[in-house]
């Protein structure tokens, strides 16, 4: 069904599981296909807390096969053992959004701002690096939660897929060479900074050039267009909701008055016999957790279609002063978990929180934010969210 003709080809991740999920149930396996595992899949989010919980000190999650092929047999050569945090399992483990997110996550991997959002000559390489960044999730999609041969013979797509960690890796690495020859420099100069003013990739050139390099190129991969989808999602809410951005800017503007201020699929390796949705599975089983369908359901979230910030507020009401916040709250936490959850849970978490944070706020104080258009199908799925429509904000300035 997977094969051109099929039901279930040229769909994208959100829309395939949906329809696997109304032919087979809430709860299903897919059986392995051409050299893949098999895969529980469920919508259940009890079953996600006890899989959570039952995820142990070392966590599985697979889903990275295609990066960890490329770290342990394709360049082998370079990478020599050092994996990188994102595949590694068990114990061994210009008002552009795009642009920005890429500029706001090189300042922490890379220490320095790549030329995205103003005129530099280094430009073209860091677009380059921007489009191969997207690139590698679409194609992961294809490779980790798709039938693909590619773990029985090396086919086209995992070469284009080896093709862009190769270049990406080139990238990074050259971005690397020329911060530790800035830092060399610097201490010929005598320049000594504190610890706590040294930069992160400082820090981790000081452990291992190597370490530091897989981990800004990870970093990388992992939180720029993971950032700039959410932050798509957050700007279209206020946007399309004028009466909700008025609030929220009176509340940045009390919080920010006086300062200098000028930011979706869980897979997990059972380690323990456990019971989901009534059914007894052994361990060892993967387990898909796919809650998009639950992020819209009046189960778990009363007036689901309505955009209700309070609804995370203690002690708030909506708009009609009808519900109370204990019954516009989320039941189940374990609905929505972004981040993950637990010792494998998003290394980033606290970098993006403060990027999404300052980037909202930033923009509120400044400007009053416009979507005329329409948001069906805002976004579509790969192996995260992409930004499926023309992004076509209005901002007009404010006249604080």
């Amino acid at each position: 069904m997977f094969m051109p003709g099929g039901k279930y080809k040229n769909k994208d991740l959100a829309d395939l599981i949906m329809a696997m999920r109304e032919d087979y149930g809430s709860i299903h396996v897919v059986p392995g296909i051409m050299g893949g595992p098999p895969m529980l899949s469920t919508r259940n989010p009890k079953d996600f807390e006890v899989v959570f919980r039952h995820e142990g000190t070392w966590p599985n999650r697979p889903g990275a096969d295609a990066l960890l092929y490329h770290r342990q047999m394709h360049r082998k050569d370079f990478f020599q053992g050092v994996e990188g945090v994102a595949p590694t399992q068990g114990k061994a483990s210009i008002r552009n959004l795009c642009s920005w997110t890429l500029e706001s996550a090189s300042v922490v991997a890379l220490d320095r701002q790549l030329g995205l959002l103003k005129e530099s000559n280094k430009r073209i390489e860091a677009t380059k690096l921007f489009h191969l960044l997207e690139d590698f999730f679409k194609v992961s999609a294809d490779l980790e939660l798709k039938p693909s041969a590619w773990r029985m013979f090396k086919t086209p797509k995992l070469m284009k897929m080896m093709n862009i960690l190769d270049t990406i890796l080139y990238i990074i690495s050259a971005y690397i060479d020329e911060a530790v020859e800035r830092l060399e420099k610097e201490a010929k100069e005598g320049v000594v900074r504190p610890v706590d003013e040294q930069s992160v990739l400082e820090k981790m050139l000081k452990v291992d050039k190597k370490v530091a390099t897989i981990m800004a190129m990870d970093m990388l991969m992992a939180g720029v267009d993971t950032t700039s989808s959410t932050f798509t999602g957050v700007m279209l809410c206020p946007a399309k909701n004028p009466e909700k951005q008025a609030i929220l800017r009176e509340e940045v503007m009390k919080i920010l008055q006086g300062l200098g201020f000028h930011g979706g699929i869980h897979e997990e390796l059972l380690n323990r016999d456990s019971v989901l949705s009534g059914y007894q599975v052994p361990a060892g089983t993967s387990v898909s957790m796919v809650p998009l369908s639950l992020l819209s359901s009046e189960e778990h979230f009363p007036k689901a279609a309505e955009f209700l910030p309070e609804r995370w507020i203690r002690n708030a009401t909506d708009s009609t002063g009808q519900c109370p916040a204990n019954d516009l709250k989320l039941k189940n936490p374990f609905v929505f978990l972004p981040f993950g959850f637990g010792p494998r849970m998003c290394v980033g978490k606290r970098i993006v929180d403060m990027e999404l944070e300052l980037g909202i706020a930033r923009l509120l104080r400044n400007f009053n934010i416009e979507f005329n258009h329409s948001t069906e199908k805002a976004f579509r799925s790969e192996l995260i969210s992409f930004p499926n429509i023309p992004l076509k904000f209005k901002f007009t300035d404010l006249a604080n």
